[in-house]
């Protein structure tokens, strides 16, 4: 990730949730690319720039399905590295150095290599939005 610097360690992020959201509202992240898109399940580019502009402050109130995701996430990221020999690392909140306003939370990074880890967990009720032969279209732009 050479083209990228880090805005706020994993450390300074686990311990300043608050401060992490605010990082956050000085760019546009890999989730939010669909919304950009206007190929999101949880807003588009209007309530986006709403966000952004602070018209709006709402943010996605915290849910199982989230609080799910992230005590699950250490887990698949093990079990990733282990099946795939892979070692994995976390890297905080980046920007690209020449797009400050490009933001990501990449979950995980491969060592040595110039490969990202994203991470998703789902309950079979969500079975329908997942696509026999990959992932939802949200999380494909998330990556890129």
């Amino acid at each position: 990730m050479n083209n990228c610097e880090v805005v706020m360690t994993v450390e300074e992020m686990e311990k300043n949730r608050d401060g992490w959201l605010k990082a956050r509202m000085s760019g546009i992240g890999g989730s939010e690319i669909a919304a950009v898109l206007n190929m999101s399940n949880y807003g588009d580019q209007f309530s986006l720039w709403e966000r952004k502009t602070g018209r709006k402050t709402d943010e996605i109130p915290d849910n199982d399905k989230m609080k799910w995701g992230r005590r699950l996430e250490p887990i698949v990221a093990d079990g990733f590295a282990e099946d795939y020999g892979k070692k994995l690392r976390k890297c905080g909140l980046m920007c690209r150095k020449d797009k400050p306003w490009m933001l990501c939370s990449v979950d995980r990074l491969v060592v040595g290599a110039e490969e990202g880890v994203e991470i998703k967990t789902a309950t079979s009720y969500q079975r329908d939005e997942w696509p026999e032969d990959g992932a939802p279209m949200q999380y494909y732009f998330q990556c890129l």
